[in-house]
């Protein structure tokens, strides 16, 4: 780290969400000197100049006591019959340049965001009425991001998240739990691009985000992308809104990926084999998101991400995949991913519905690979299409597990159709073997493997009986459904069976 943003290293980040996006930690390693850094007079004035040109010329700046890393001023815009809320714009964040990584535009950034008029403290402005944290949150809000950067050395742009794990951001009861960054929707786009003497300033708003919308980010590749479409497709403009319904119902309940070697420029380019109509409609907006109807029931949504995923979790589930040889290069090479989502939960015709459509894409030949991370597998293309073709069960696979005595295998697939997963042990039975008994036994339901398994289900495999009992894995504490042989007085989790 260094003492002064933008001199030192790229920021790089050691973790990555769920969705393969890098995950950067800005809670220690605070670089920011006490004294802070001077104004740029030249930058801000040609600023305030651009954004007078599209907020007016009533404002007030909002200087602060004491600062720290930046001098950091907020600009108050009044409400005009244009722009009929209150705007509050950053001054003074774009004096220091960012530690932007190399590749990516812009190292000078404003924040804003759009409030109602007569917000209590802001409209008017009023130093009592903002002592309330109900009032002042979006100037702290405001505050508190734009210091990132100087900060930390690091930097912010468009589709980056902020998590309020602390609680720090918002006040007690407010429905929002993070933010993200993107452009300033409802206002016009010129906005984004403050050109000064001394090189562009980028204005950029800031969208505080519901809990559900901060786990569907995470969730998905390019997840802030991702999530910017769903908002602006819900219209949410940058200005906040009372109890404004969440953008999106939550994350999926689980995905699959495509790794693809080449890089589509569209959903049109992916679905013109399989689905030529419906990549008919994708080509014409050039869309990278978009649902494909399957049936009269069940829909698939699709979203193309041209990037590499990064995700912890792929790379291990590859190094232990049957296929490792042929899927660990195409982890380290793909360029670009399609998931695919089932528009409902369920067990059964959703379930269908994906894999449907995942065989009929797994045809192309620059699919790589396909990841099903609920699952814990990744596979080759081919590979996947002959499991179809032979029947395999596609709602889970079955993994070796740790006891404290014996053999053991459990499900992976059942916990993200909404049940848990079924551990079978037995301390004389091979994992390939209890695993061939595993999944007999859960295929005498009659579903085919097509739906979660209960509590109390009777099973059967061959000559043996068995039954699923609530139970939890002796090591992780994880909550699953253990196959027992019934017993009229207590049972024996790893009792031969």
């Amino acid at each position: 780290m260094t003492d002064r943003p933008g001199t030192g290293p790229s920021p790089t980040a050691e973790e990555t969400t769920g969705g393969g996006d890098p995950l950067f930690r800005h809670d220690q390693d605070a670089v920011a000197p006490d004294a802070p850094a001077p104004r740029d007079p030249v930058r801000r004035a040609a600023c305030v100049a651009h954004l007078t040109e599209f907020l007016g010329d009533a404002y007030t700046v909002l200087t602060e006591r004491v600062s720290t890393g930046i001098q950091l001023d907020l600009l108050v815009f009044r409400p005009t019959e244009a722009v009929p809320h209150v705007t509050i714009v950053t001054a003074g964040m774009s004096d220091l340049p960012m530690n932007t990584p190399p590749g990516l535009r812009g190292d000078r950034l404003e924040l804003m965001l759009g409030v109602p008029a007569a917000w209590p403290g802001i409209d008017p402005l009023d130093a009592d009425l903002l002592a309330d944290p109900t009032s002042y949150w979006p100037i702290r809000l405001l505050k508190d991001l734009a210091r990132i950067p100087s900060t930390y050395d690091s930097f912010l742009t468009w589709g980056h998240t902020v998590v309020d794990d602390e609680s720090a951001l918002f006040p007690p009861g407010s429905p929002y739990s993070g933010a993200i960054v993107g452009p300033p929707v409802g206002y016009p786009a010129d906005l984004m691009r403050a050109q000064t003497p001394v090189g562009e300033v980028e204005v950029l708003a800031v969208f505080p985000l519901t809990p559900e919308e901060m786990a569907y980010k995470v969730a998905v590749p390019g997840g802030g992308d991702a999530l910017l479409d769903r908002l602006m497709d819900a219209r949410v403009r940058a200005v906040v809104q009372h109890n404004r319904p969440s953008a999106v119902p939550g994350p999926p309940p689980w995905s699959v990926h495509l790794l693809m070697t080449g890089t589509p420029r569209h959903l049109g380019d992916v679905l013109d084999q399989a689905v030529p109509n419906r990549a008919a409609v994708f080509a014409e907006d050039r869309l990278l998101e978009g649902v494909v109807p399957v049936d009269d029931e069940d829909a698939v949504r699709l979203r193309l991400f041209r990037g590499q995923l990064r995700a912890a979790q792929l790379a291990d589930d590859a190094a232990s995949s049957p296929q490792r040889e042929a899927v660990l290069p195409a982890v380290e090479t793909h360029r670009s991913v399609v998931t695919l989502t089932p528009e409902k939960e369920g067990d059964g015709s959703p379930v269908m519905a994906v894999m449907a459509l995942v065989a009929m894409l797994a045809e192309r030949s620059d699919i790589a690979a396909v990841w099903l991370p609920h699952q814990r597998h990744v596979t080759t293309a081919g590979q996947f299409a002959e499991d179809l073709d032979g029947a395999a069960v596609v709602t889970y696979r079955v993994h070796p597990t740790e006891v404290p005595e014996g053999q053991a295998v459990i499900t992976r697939g059942f916990a993200a159709l909404g049940g848990r997963e079924v551990m079978f042990s037995d301390p004389d039975r091979s994992h390939e073997r209890l695993t061939t008994r595993l999944q007999g036994a859960l295929a005498s339901t009659g579903d085919d493997g097509d739906r979660v398994p209960r509590a109390g289900q009777r099973l059967r495999y061959v000559s043996s009986r068995y039954e699923l009992v609530e139970d939890s894995h002796p090591l992780t504490r994880e909550p699953v459904l253990a196959m027992v042989r019934p017993r009229s007085r207590g049972r024996g989790l790893f009792g031969r069976g």
